[in-house]
């Protein structure tokens, strides 16, 4: 490095920042300050200074140079991307293509989805429904499951879609005449064929090719794409579709100790499910109330965010050590990915009605405010305290992408789980009474609500745990 590099660009490589800026840039050719900001997750409003700390560090370096449309690489810079490259991927482009994939495409999904699905990439969990995929984001999702050498189902716009390696299906179908010589073949079944599937008969089907239009999914509101169920194995796939299908079969939606089962939960949370009645809704209840009760809202462990169950206990070990081993699955896919999904894991969560209705954001103190919102901040307390409760708590906070999206609005409560609602928003709360989320810039509310509009009356017993804000550590 000596013959080709001051000693002065060590400087500049003893920084995780200051390279992954420089891996950006080898990749994207150009990039804004904003840009960099969200590559980097830093908050725009304190952390300004730093991502401009080590930028005008690149730039005095000779690393980068700055444009009016954004900072560009100089050709030492661009050497220096491919110097880091060989150093943090010494296995070759086989591992920069799993790392661009990470980023790129696991890094727009739910965080939570992230590990479930790494966790069936690496036989930890047998199967997985992952809830939503943004829809421009599912060519390259395709891609990445692929990738994985994974089975998947998803509702088509003509039935029901199944692809799956090859000689798994010939196991199942019988021999497959097929021109193609891919490993990997992709099925379309109508409803009453799936379900014929799923029940060991004889079903029609229709073989299609990658291309296809058959392929598409079904896209719910315009948004997203949901409920694509992974697994490992074909057979463990249709034995949860099974589970999961609303038929009038005996083993079907209501069979919860079975779905359970087949999704790979400790036997103990399952148990705690079936009990609780009103499709788990008590269940979870009673692990929030339980929480608050021990002064464990505040701390909770990243390993109950990584799980898709409700644990049966604020102490549940099996459910701790069943989210680390889906934490590690991440780790040992990507530790850039596994950073990073960490990261946006450890933050405030706002439960906005019952069941698995959770908003993920990063808070920032009422101290740390910028000068300009500091005002602001009483004129939306005095806003929130009208139209949710006196008691209603206030903060800022850097919201994440949620766990599905959604857009509805049933005046005046108001539901707007969209991709707008990403980033820094007032959240006002009262636990078990309502909430408010309010764009900091346009003053748009994305959610709002009082829950005894939003639930039926059988739900007053489980309210409240609702509206409360649950902080990770």
């Amino acid at each position: 490095m000596s013959e080709d590099f001051p000693k002065s660009y060590f400087k500049v490589l003893n920084n995780e920042m200051r390279r992954q800026i420089i891996r950006h840039l080898g990749r994207e050719k150009t990039a804004t300050f904003t840009q960099i900001m969200n590559l980097l997750e830093l908050d725009p409003l304190w952390q300004c200074g730093t991502i401009g700390y080590h930028l005008n560090l690149l730039v005095d370096s000779g690393v980068v140079r700055k444009y009016e449309d954004g900072y560009v690489l100089t050709s030492r810079g661009r050497s220096l991307a491919d110097l880091i490259d060989k150093m943090e991927y010494p296995g070759g482009n086989e591992k920069m293509d799993r790392c661009e994939a990470s980023e790129e495409v696991l890094g727009k999904l739910h965080p939570r989805f992230v590990c479930w699905l790494l966790a069936v990439a690496e036989g930890v969990k047998p199967v997985a429904t992952i809830l939503s995929v943004a829809k421009e984001n599912w060519t390259a999702f395709v891609k990445v499951l692929n990738e994985l050498d994974l089975c998947w189902s998803y509702k088509g716009i003509n039935g029901m879609v199944l692809s799956c390696r090859k000689n798994e299906a010939e196991r199942i179908l019988g021999h497959l005449s097929t021109k193609s010589d891919r490993n990997r073949v992709n099925f379309l079944f109508d409803h009453k064929n799936w379900a014929k599937f799923l029940y060991d008969a004889k079903p029609s089907f229709r073989i299609l090719s990658p291309p296809s239009a058959g392929l598409m999914p079904m896209i719910r509101q315009e948004l997203d794409i949901g409920d694509i169920v992974v697994s490992k194995d074909l057979e463990n796939l249709i034995a949860f579709a099974g589970f999961n299908q609303r038929t009038d079969k005996p083993a079907s939606w209501s069979n919860h100790i079975k779905r359970g089962k087949a999704l790979g939960y400790p036997d103990c949370c399952i148990e705690a499910h079936d009990k609780g009645g009103k499709i788990g809704l008590v269940a979870r209840h009673d692990f929030l109330k339980e929480l608050i009760d021990l002064e464990l809202d505040e701390k909770m462990p990243v390993e109950f965010w990584a799980v898709p169950h409700v644990p049966c206990s604020a102490k549940c070990q099996e459910s701790v050590n069943l989210g680390k081993r889906y934490l590690d699955a991440v780790k040992s896919y990507s530790s850039c990915l596994y950073d990073s999904v960490l990261k946006k894991l450890r933050v405030s969560y706002m439960a906005y009605s019952v069941g698995e209705r959770f908003l993920g954001f990063s808070e920032i103190p009422q101290e740390q405010l910028p000068i300009e919102l500091e005002n602001e901040y009483g004129r939306i307390l005095n806003l929130a305290r009208r139209l949710v409760s006196e008691d209603v708590k206030l903060t800022l906070g850097n919201v994440q992408r949620p766990l599905v999206y959604a857009d509805w609005e049933n005046y005046p409560a108001r539901c707007r789980l969209i991709p707008d609602l990403i980033g820094l928003k007032w959240i006002a709360f009262s636990p078990g009474k309502g909430m408010l989320v309010r764009d900091v810039k346009t003053d748009k509310i994305y959610l709002y609500g009082m829950l005894k509009w939003m639930l039926p009356n059988e739900y007053e017993d489980i309210m409240d745990t609702v509206c409360r804000v649950y902080k990770c550590q």
